[in-house]
């Protein structure tokens, strides 16, 4: 090829270098290995993307280190540290725009090396990707905010919201589980149904409020009383359960935890400013004495919490054959 020819081809070539560089949505630069990673070039589409002369880069070696934010300063050069066993390397960070704002940059480097693997530069191109990173920072704000939203709907079809206790629902679904796997290990589950007595007198008299912070201490009370392995619930507007993991203390350790809860329930609490006691009626039933399913665990406790609310004791347990036997006069409502 004539040598005119070659010299109107390179010129051309670099002509084109040059188009490509400058009308580049990239910014492109070669930087130093070492300190603080200082440019020795930078295109001039720096100027269209941070507001920044090329000039400020080459002149000052600090200044693309000292314009990357505080947060993601560190993270940067222990990444760049790494950069050496990988050659390649892509990070995203923020850097101060002229204008005094922070822009999020795709930045994508290698490392060219000698003969011998020595590192001689680094070769990278920069790129706004702040749009992108707003996106994403608002769609997983959303995303977060679905997930709250679906573990509050959760929690709240499992849990009552006045007493923190578990509701209704989660008393169902833990009971048939907790009698399913006792069915399965020949274990024993015992069953509390509680119904608070003068509840309503407190309620119409003192106000919804007042009724709510019985409800509440109430709650309180139950969870301070129980042991690790035991739950309580909030199953209606004052009625509460409680089911026990007997582990083969069968009727004796149900009994008495009904009684120690009858003695906490019923010891007077502060309303208003004025002492206040509050009565209780409890049911008990154990699984499988007094029936091979949770519904028949269910309805003997429950019609035994009905038997000590008519008679005015606090605790009676169901008998094998469906009855009920007062067991204790602990406090009978005035």
């Amino acid at each position: 090829m004539p040598e005119n020819k070659q010299t109107e081809t390179a010129e051309l070539s670099k002509t084109e270098l040059e188009r490509l560089i400058f009308f580049s949505p990239a910014v492109h630069y070669i930087a130093r290995v070492s300190g603080d990673y200082g440019a020795s070039y930078v295109s001039p589409g720096i100027k269209r993307q941070l507001g920044y002369e090329p000039a400020q880069f080459t002149q000052d070696p600090e200044f693309w280190a000292n314009h990357i934010h505080a947060d993601d300063r560190a993270r940067i050069f222990a990444d760049l540290d790494s950069l050496f066993d990988n050659d390649r390397h892509t990070h995203e960070y923020r850097f101060l725009h002229a204008d005094g704002s922070y822009h999020w940059m795709h930045d994508e480097l290698v490392v060219i090396a000698d003969e011998d693997g020595n590192p001689l530069e680094i070769i990278g191109s920069w790129l706004d990707v702040t749009t992108r990173k707003e996106a994403e920072f608002a769609l997983a704000e959303r995303n977060q905010q679905l997930e709250d939203s679906k573990r509050k709907f959760e929690y709240l079809a499992l849990y009552d919201q006045l007493t923190g206790l578990g509701n209704r629902n989660l008393f169902l679904e833990q009971l048939k589980h907790l009698i399913s796997v006792a069915e399965g290990k020949s274990e024993e589950i015992g069953l509390l149904a509680m119904d608070l007595d003068g509840f309503k007198a407190v309620n119409d008299r003192l106000g919804h409020a007042a009724g709510d912070a019985v409800l509440r201490e109430i709650g309180a009370r139950l969870s301070q009383e129980l042991g690790v392995n035991d739950q309580n619930y909030r199953i209606g507007g004052d009625e509460f359960a409680v089911v026990l993991e007997l582990r083969g203390e069968s009727l004796d350790r149900a009994l008495a935890e009904a009684e120690k809860i009858g003695r906490c329930l019923t010891s007077p609490m502060e309303i208003n400013g004025h002492d206040h006691s509050i009565g209780v009626s409890i049911g008990v039933a154990v699984f499988p004495h007094h029936g091979e399913d949770w519904t028949t665990v269910l309805r003997k406790a429950d019609a035994a919490m009905y038997e000590a609310k008519k008679t005015g004791n606090v605790v009676a347990a169901a008998s094998e054959l469906g009855a009920t036997s007062v067991l204790s006069k602990l406090f009978s409502e005035t």
